[in-house]
């Protein structure tokens, strides 16, 4: 592929709008944290895609958002079938979505905040990460949700507290 991941965040900012707006309804989620699951599902896309396998980017790259969203649906399910409603993104947050990941400050997530983010952004499962990182599914649930938080108040310009 001849294009930056910028250039394809530009190019697919409608499907990822849609996709945001549709998901958001469907599980409850802000359509930023929705939108937060399509882009790193297209960057994962942007990753993986194999030129010559007779599917074009497009449609891989809607499928794999469409399918990330779908996991993430399932999830939040699974979880509110066993009691744990904190999956749930906080209310009113903001739903302007994020332009791209460069102006994003990655310095200030821990160590472990960063591996899971590009263990998760690499496809992997909370119980895939969970193994590799040798700590528990719980974890890497709460490892992931602060570094959302840190990324959401740095690129809002807000404060965690």
């Amino acid at each position: 592929m001849n294009k930056s991941f910028d250039e394809i965040m530009e190019e697919y900012e409608p499907l990822l709008r849609s996709t945001a707006a549709s998901f958001s309804d469907k599980t409850g989620l802000s359509r930023d944290e929705v939108y937060q699951t399509a882009s790193l599902a297209l960057h994962r896309a942007y990753l993986t895609y194999t030129d010559g396998r007779g599917v074009t980017f497009g449609l891989y790259a809607k499928i794999c958002v469409r399918n990330a969203c779908i996991s993430e649906q399932r999830r939040i399910a699974a979880a509110e079938r066993r009691g744990n409603r904190s999956v749930r993104a906080a209310e009113g947050s903001r739903s302007e979505p994020l332009p791209g990941f460069d102006r994003l400050d990655l310095a200030s997530l821990t160590e472990l905040e960063k591996n899971v983010i590009r263990y998760r952004a690499e496809g992997l499962s909370y119980a895939e990460i969970a193994s590799r990182m040798k700590i528990g599914t719980k974890s890497v649930d709460n490892a992931l949700r602060r570094a959302k938080n840190k990324l959401r108040a740095i690129y809002y310009g807000t404060d965690l507290t």
